[in-house]
């Protein structure tokens, strides 16, 4: 089979070429849609795996032009891109010829098998009417293609903004805490002077009442201990607001700390063996017998993970400083975008569904569908090996509050590890068996505790999960 990569980055386009070379594929190399164009219409592969964000000629205008002409239309177009992952850039490869949308980075033996069953769909349909895909002008399709572009520039921007945001807010609240401690020590210390005013005038008046001395000093005695109360609390006021700040500042420090030591000090160590693995593998091959290029392959399968388990860490820890927007939030339809995405990158997979209408909660309908994405990502995954998959989402009543669920027939897990569950790097099963970084279900349980509520789960090995959670306890 001949495999023509369009990819403008040299060490993910020498991974490809490793994957299909090591299954017996051809591969023809372009670093940019039009020298792919070129390359396409010399060479007619069998097949077209490319990135969607390039230089000169990007993968959505590659995709344009090959259905665009007679003679290349029919190749079969896979996108495999980390830029563009969200569902309508996915909507808008499908609906204009591609036959599926990879989301980078995936692993090498998983990519080979998906890109197979895609292909072998693709022959089994060579006898059918073809399918049909949207043609527009090219103004409408650069108005579609720039809204597209246009909605993540603005997420971006919406989402720095908000960290600006909640840094002011913590200045002003600690101006605003140092403004109330010095009008409060204004009003004390007036409040003592004038106390202080009327002791003295008070012990002038008592020094002519000789009978009433001995109520005069008690009462001064009294004056002096409350002044000294005063002043301790005084103090005490201003130690604890110094703490705070102190506090605040090194929670800051901290922070800004450990993301520069996640985005730079890991990183760049795991480019250095990302692409160190991948020189070996592009000039050593020769050398290396099979069980040498799968320990490579290991390496960079390796490199992979735990760069998603750093990406893992810095969503958890982001997710204490977002702020909650509060709104009505459908739960069912969550649910339903969620399972359709899962549906769309393993179109192979049947899996029986079953979702509760019209389930609708008060919070943050980002957190929330960070949620569902993780307990129905989660039930997809550890019903892969079962021949009837089955996957519910619904409501029920617990103690006399609202509780939502997600429950299936999969791998299950042994209650006596419940308590490792929500735990970071807490994993029940090998990753030789499912994949996965062990941060999910502990960023499920964060956030279900930033709305008030609980999260837990009930399981049998081999025969299912159930996991519980509840908003905003009464």
């Amino acid at each position: 089979m001949n495999v023509l990569i369009v990819e403008d980055n040299a060490n993910d386009r020498r991974l490809l070429r490793y994957i299909f070379e090591h299954h017996g594929c051809t591969v023809i190399e372009a670093q940019d849609g039009e020298q792919g164009l070129d390359l396409a219409a010399r060479h007619m592969p069998d097949v077209i795996v490319s990135d969607a964000l390039m230089p000169r000629m990007d993968g959505f205008q590659l995709l344009r032009a090959l259905k665009a002409d007679p003679r290349l239309k029919s190749i079969p177009f896979l996108f495999y891109s980390a830029a563009y992952t969200g569902e309508q850039e996915t909507k808008l490869a499908l609906t204009h010829g591609a036959e599926a949308f990879f989301i980078k980075p995936t692993e090498p033996e998983e990519l080979w098998q998906k890109t197979s069953l895609i292909l072998r769909a693709w022959e089994a349909r060579q006898g059918e009417p073809a399918r049909p895909t949207v043609v527009e002008s090219e103004a409408e399709y650069l108005r579609e293609y720039s809204h597209i572009v246009a909605t993540k520039l603005e997420a971006k921007v919406l989402e720095l903004e908000e960290a600006l945001l909640q840094r002011t807010q913590a200045e002003n609240e600690v101006r605003s805490l140092n403004a109330e401690l010095e009008q409060r020590v204004r009003e004390r210390t007036a409040d003592l002077e004038q106390q202080s005013n009327e002791l003295a005038e008070s012990r002038q008046a008592l020094m002519n009442l000789v009978d009433q001395l001995k109520k005069t000093n008690e009462s001064l005695s009294a004056e002096i201990r409350q002044r000294e109360q005063a002043q301790e609390e005084i103090s005490c006021l201003n130690e604890d607001l110094q703490r705070q700040k102190l506090s605040l500042e090194d929670s800051n420090r901290e922070l800004e700390s450990f993301s520069y030591s996640v985005s730079h000090d890991l990183r760049a160590p795991l480019r250095h063996i990302d692409g160190f693995s991948l020189a070996l593998l592009d000039e050593c091959l020769d050398h290396l017998d099979t069980e040498g290029q799968g320990y490579l392959l290991r390496i960079r399968s390796s490199c992979l993970q735990m760069g998603n388990l750093i990406d893992g860490l810095l969503k958890l820890s982001r997710l204490s400083s977002i702020p909650l927007q509060s709104e009505q939030v459908d739960l069912s339809v969550l649910a339903r975008e969620v399972i359709e995405q899962m549906r769309l990158a393993e179109p192979e997979r049947r899996v029986g569904i079953t979702v509760a209408e019209g389930v609708t909660v008060t919070g943050d309908a980002t957190l929330l569908r960070s949620v569902m994405e993780n307990l129905l990502g989660n039930a997809w995954k550890y019903t892969r090996k079962k021949e009837q998959p089955i996957i519910e989402f619904g409501t029920t009543e617990q103690g006399g509050r609202q509780v939502y669920y997600v429950r299936d027939n999969g791998a299950g897990f042994d209650m006596a590890y419940a308590d490792k569950l929500f735990g970071v790097f807490q994993r029940l099963h090998k990753a030789e068996e499912f994949e996965g970084t062990g941060v999910g279900l502990a960023t499920v349980q964060r956030i279900i505790h930033r709305h008030g509520g609980e999260v837990w789960a009930e399981a049998k090995v081999n025969e299912g999960a159930i996991f519980y959670f509840s908003l905003y306890k009464t």
